[in-house]
């Protein structure tokens, strides 16, 4: 699920999220709201779902560490 704000540009964060995440960007679900979601990053907030102890789990907590490096070392902004 991505989380945005009203005013912000969906349809460019859905194709950043979907690259950054190797995933379609079809498979990934949109949350719309100013009121409940103001966030002040870029691309707003991807929230990842998956069934505890399965492969993908542990594929997504790889991304996880790998993008929380990257956003550490200035690689991607946040």
């Amino acid at each position: 699920m991505l989380r945005l704000g009203t005013n912000t540009n969906s349809k460019e964060h859905l194709v950043f999220w979907a690259r950054i995440i190797g995933i379609p960007k079809e498979q990934i679900s949109l949350n719309i709201n100013e009121n409940y979601n103001r966030t002040t990053t870029k691309h707003g907030l991807c929230r990842i779902t998956v069934s505890k102890g399965s492969q993908l789990l542990k594929t997504v907590s790889a991304i996880n560490r790998k993008l929380t490096e990257q956003v550490l070392q200035g690689k991607i902004s946040h």
